[in-house]
């Protein structure tokens, strides 16, 4: 995603790949050393690994309490 755009939360017509960006932000994963791409408007990295269904619980600290 570039960057460069401006985040408008009231553009009519809306910004469909600024809402397809926010919403693969807004998923659960493990974000990468390396992640250069972030939402721009709730700056959460966009590409993350997926979690496993079997994962360890003591990996899934980082999601907080509510996994629990």
């Amino acid at each position: 995603m570039n960057q460069n755009k401006q985040y408008n939360p009231y553009a009519l017509p809306p910004d469909f790949s600024l809402a397809q960006a926010h919403a693969k932000a807004k998923q659960v994963g493990y974000q990468t050393q390396n992640e250069q791409e972030y939402c721009p408007c709730c700056n959460m990295a966009i590409n993350k690994i997926p979690i496993g269904v079997c994962e360890d619980i003591i990996r899934l600290q980082f999601l907080g309490r509510s996994i629990d």
